[in-house]
C-alpha cells in the first residue's frame, strides 16, 4: 500500500483509520479496537497508522471529539420549536438515536492511558470550543444568557453520564434484572433525562 502525501490524502488515510475502528468499536459492543485489530481490519500496515496516530487511545480522542461535535453541532437544534424542551428533545435524540457514540462519550478511561499529555490538552480545547459554539446558538434561539446555557449543558452532560449507566449495565446483568422486580434499578434513559434535564434548567 502506498503512502499518502498530499494534504488531502492524508486526510483521507486518517479519516479511513477512525472509520475502522469506528465499525470495529459497534462491532465489538463497546469494547475499543487495538491497532493491530484496525489495521486486520482496514488491510492497512501497522506502520501507516502510527504515522497518524502514536497509539490506539489517540484514535480514541480523534473519535470522542467527533462525536462530542455532532451532538454539540447547532443545526441539531434549529428545529420548529424553538423552546427548552426543543432542545432538549435534540441533545437527548442524539444519544438515543446513536446509542453507541455516547457509549464511548461516557467512558473517558483515556485519562488513565497512555495518550500524551499535549493531545488530551488539545481535546480538551476542542470540546470547550465546541461547548461555546452550542451554548452561544441556544442562548440566541432562547434569548438568554449564554452564560446561562453553558452551565446548564455542562450539568447536563454531567448527570446524564450517570442515568446513561444506570440504565444500560453490563448485558448479563440487564437480562437478569430485567426479570426481576428489580428492574426499577434500569430507568428508561430517555424520560429521564428529559425529566432532569428540564428541571436542572429551570434552576439555572
Amino acid at each position: 500500500m502506498s503512502r499518502a502525501y498530499s494534504k488531502l490524502e492524508k486526510l483521507e488515510k486518517r479519516q479511513e483509520i477512525l472509520m475502522s475502528a469506528e465499525d470495529l468499536f459497534m462491532k465489538q459492543d463497546g469494547e475499543f479496537p487495538t491497532v493491530s485489530a484496525i489495521c486486520t481490519y482496514s488491510s492497512m500496515a501497522k506502520g501507516t497508522v502510527y504515522l497518524y496516530f502514536k497509539n490506539k487511545e489517540e484514535i480514541y480522542l480523534a473519535l470522542l471529539e467527533k462525536y462530542f461535535k455532532q451532538w454539540l453541532e447547532p443545526n441539531n437544534f434549529n428545529t420548529d420549536n424553538r423552546t427548552i424542551d426543543g432542545v432538549i428533545d435534540a441533545l437527548v435524540g442524539f444519544v438515543v438515536k446513536n446509542p453507541y457514540k455516547f457509549k464511548l462519550l461516557n467512558h473517558r478511561h483515556f485519562l488513565e492511558t497512555k495518550a500524551d499529555a499535549d493531545k488530551v490538552v488539545e481535546f480538551y480545547r476542542e470540546l470547550m470550543m465546541a461547548y461555546q459554539e452550542s451554548s452561544l446558538f441556544i442562548a440566541e434561539l432562547l434569548d438568554v444568557p449564554v452564560e446561562r446555557v453553558t452551565q446548564w449543558l455542562m450539568d447536563c452532560y454531567y448527570y446524564i453520564q450517570g442515568i446513561w449507566r444506570t440504565a444500560n449495565p453490563a448485558y448479563n446483568i440487564k437480562s437478569a434484572l430485567a426479570k426481576t422486580e428489580m428492574a426499577i434499578f434500569m430507568p428508561d434513559f430517555e424520560t429521564n433525562s428529559k425529566r432532569l434535564m428540564k428541571l436542572l434548567w429551570e434552576q439555572a
